[in-house]
Order: C-alpha cells, then structure tokens, then sequence
C-alpha cells in the first residue's frame, strides 16, 4: 500500500470522525446548520490540493496562493450572479481545506523522511563503527 493512499485513509477517517463527535443527529440537521455546505467547502478544496500536488506536481508555493485566489474567486463570481449567496463561511472552509492538506501532508511526508533519514543514517554509522 503506498505512503499516499495510506495519507488519504487516515485524513477520511479524522474527518469522519469530528463529524461523528461533533454528534449531529442526521442529514436534516446538516442541512439547518449549512455544516454540510461547509464540509463540502473544506473536503473539496483538500482533495483539490491533494490532487493537483500529487498528480499535477505542482508546488505548494505556487498551489496554495492559486487555490485561495480560486476560491475567493468563486464566492465573488457567486455575489455577481446573485441568485447565489456568497458567504464568507464558504472562503474560510475553502482555505482551511487547502491549509489542512498541506499541513497533513507535510507533517507526515516531510516529517516521515526525516525520522527514515535519522534512522538510516544511525544505522550507517552503527555499522562503520564495526
């Protein structure tokens, strides 16, 4: 199983979890509060950083600006076209799914390779010293 699908697992899991404690009782409560709306927000704007990061190769320096500007984009294109209600809930869920990504995802991969890179070097210098 690769480093990446197990990424996604354990980021499908946390998610599914805090919506399970937050203890909402079914889908019509999700709908009076727009905590469906806002989920939606944070998990597309993750799985579009996820995927244009791992599949696309493009940098977090270049991503992250660019999914932000895209998604303040999309509430003010919601506010021109009026039948659609721009709200400021939508941006910040936006942002926090890109920030959640990256976050994750260098927390373990960065932080991962490190402690791989600590322990291989440990056990080189283990073995030069026989």
């Amino acid at each position: 199983m690769s480093f990446s699908s197990v990424f996604f697992t354990i980021a499908f899991v946390l998610i599914c979890t805090i919506a399970y404690l937050l203890g909402f009782d079914g889908i019509s409560e999700l709908h009076r509060s727009q905590l469906l709306d806002k989920a939606a927000h944070f998990l597309g704007f993750f799985l579009l950083n996820g995927v244009l990061y791992t599949v696309g190769q493009l940098p977090q320096r270049v991503l992250l600006p660019g999914l932000i500007c895209y998604g303040a984009l999309t509430e003010i294109g919601q506010w021109i076209l009026g039948f659609r209600a721009a709200q400021w809930g939508d941006f910040y869920a936006d942002v926090a799914g890109c920030l959640a990504f990256t976050v994750l995802y260098f927390m373990f991969v960065k932080l991962g390779q490190l402690n791989w890179r600590e322990k291989r070097i440990k056990s080189l210098a283990t073995k030069e010293d026989y």
